[in-house]
């Protein structure tokens, strides 16, 4: 499947409008980078797939191929990190855009977190006068993207805030689509492992949540397929911490409780 993004890059003292063009297909699992990429995109493989995975998405384990057109300018920089993990999101099928043209910019690290770049101004208003109206930045350098006139500046602090800026409020795959026509209950223990991807600070929660309720592995799941659904009527690309909170909410703690062996 092959997904298209937006990005910018600066040439000079200017900016330049660059595609982000991601196809994921059945091969060997290896990630290429075409497009004339300097060594910090290289790099950029090795970045991708720790964000991709410690922020609750699945890393596709395909053959994908990432080309940054126009082929003949030379890319350098890491203001490309977000758009290529969002590009293979899109084109695995774990999320959807939302249909309206819309550029992300910031740098990635380990975590999932978007670090701040520079040239944010001049590559924001490259963007605006290229016609794109929604722009998501590095929370760090939003009031420098809002100096440009005729754009929405959607700040970014982690991968799953640049999902949702891209999917829009509908934009997840509907929970009987991706479960194969099955809704989150019916999950099984691996799929809810497999399914319901969280991100650092809903792992933490969820421990807690466990620790506090004596909550057995039956119950930890049960726990979790509610949360799965609560993120996705939420739209959240991921299951966060407001879901793991409001799934135990929901649950009767006498339920999911480790059963204790009576004296």
């Amino acid at each position: 499947m092959l997904a298209t993004l937006l990005t910018a890059v600066i040439d000079g003292l200017e900016g330049a409008l660059v595609r982000v063009e991601v196809d994921v297909a059945s091969g060997l699992p290896i990630c290429h980078i075409v497009g004339l990429p300097d060594a910090a995109l290289s790099e950029a493989r090795e970045r991708v797939r720790s964000a991709i995975r410690n922020s609750g998405f699945e890393y596709p384990a395909r053959r994908i191929t990432v080309n940054l057109a126009p082929a003949g300018r030379r890319k350098h920089g890491a203001a490309y990190d977000v758009a290529i993990p969002v590009g293979i999101l899109v084109a695995s099928g774990q999320i959807r855009t939302a249909g309206e043209p819309c550029a992300l910019l910031g740098e990635l690290s380990l975590s999932g977190a978007i670090q701040p770049v520079a040239g944010v101004l001049p590559m924001a208003a490259t963007l605006a006068r290229s016609g794109v109206h929604r722009v998501g930045v590095p929370t760090a350098n939003l009031v420098e993207a809002s100096l440009v006139g005729g754009i929405e500046v959607m700040p970014l602090a982690g991968l799953d805030d640049a999902a949702r800026v891209i999917a829009g409020p509908r934009g997840r795959r509907a929970a009987a689509e991706r479960n194969g026509g099955r809704p989150n209950a019916r999950l099984s223990g691996p799929e809810v492992q497999r399914l319901c991807g969280l991100d650092n600070r809903a792992r933490g929660r969820l421990t807690d949540v466990a620790e506090v309720r004596g909550l057995s592995a039956r119950g930890v799941h049960r726990l979790l397929r509610v949360a799965r659904s609560v993120a996705d009527l939420a739209g959240r690309a991921v299951v966060d911490e407001p879901a793991v909170l409001a799934a135990a909410d929901l649950r009767d703690p006498a339920v999911d409780a480790e059963p204790t062996l009576a004296a």
